[in-house]
Formats: C-alpha cells, structure tokens, sequence
C-alpha cells in the first residue's frame, strides 16, 4: 500500500481528526483477518462484511512502537516512521480491554476507539496534551 506524502501546505493531509489537531490518525493497512480468529459471531463468515469497528469493551491484541516526532509532516513513509531516532515503546501481543480504566494513554485508547477497525494498521500522531501516561492532564 503506497503512502501519499503530506505536504506543507496542509501538514493535516491524509489525517483524521480525532480531538483537534492535538490528535491525528491516518489509516496505512487495512487487514481482513484476525489472528486469534473473532471474538463476534456477526457476519463471522461474511467476507464482504467491512471491518468490525473497535468499541470500549472489546478485547483487543495489541502491537505498539512509539516514536517521538514533533509534527505530523515528519511521517511521509514507513521508512520515515521506522528510522526515527527516537523510540519509547515497542510492545507485540498487548491483550488489552479498550476502555478498561488505566489501561493506555488517552492518545491510544481515543484512536482505538474514534477511528480505528480490526485488523488496521495506522500512525497515530498526539501532542502531550494527549499523551502524559494513563491518567493525563488533570
């Protein structure tokens, strides 16, 4: 799947909203299968069916990197992404309940939530207002 590079024009190209421009998703993979199989009996067979929408109490697996970059221009390719200098998390095969309290940052838990499907692979670019850790800003 080809990425279409932001421009500098528009550094929300190619990024949906979630909170603002404080927190931005683009979707880059959109995979039809799940690994441990679905937990729904909706449509389960249905190959035509789109996409299951993650909601607050579903049981997902979780993969996560985490990068630190200081705007959403700087994410053009997947080589962008994986040549950052900076990462701060790295986590395959997180079991997490979406929703579930203190569980991910709010910049994750909103993502899953407000934009994301089974299956789907995308970036999720946050400020900090988004991003202090579990509790976030009180």
């Amino acid at each position: 799947m080809s990425i279409e590079p932001a421009t500098s024009n528009n550094n929300n190209e190619g990024w949906k909203e979630i909170k603002g421009s404080d927190l931005l998703v683009r979707s880059i993979e959109q995979k039809r299968s799940n690994p441990l199989g679905s937990v729904s009996n909706d449509n389960d067979d249905d190959e035509d069916s789109p996409p299951k929408k993650i909601q607050s109490g579903d049981t997902i697996l979780l993969n996560l990197i985490g990068r630190q970059f200081d705007s959403p221009d700087q994410i053009i390719t997947q080589q962008d992404f994986d040549n950052a200098p900076t990462l701060f998390q790295d986590v395959s095969g997180w079991l997490v309940t979406v929703g579930e309290p203190h569980c991910l940052v709010r910049a994750v838990e909103y993502a899953l939530e407000q934009a994301l499907h089974e299956g789907e692979t995308a970036y999720v670019f946050s400020t900090c207002k988004y991003n202090l850790g579990p509790h976030g800003i009180r």
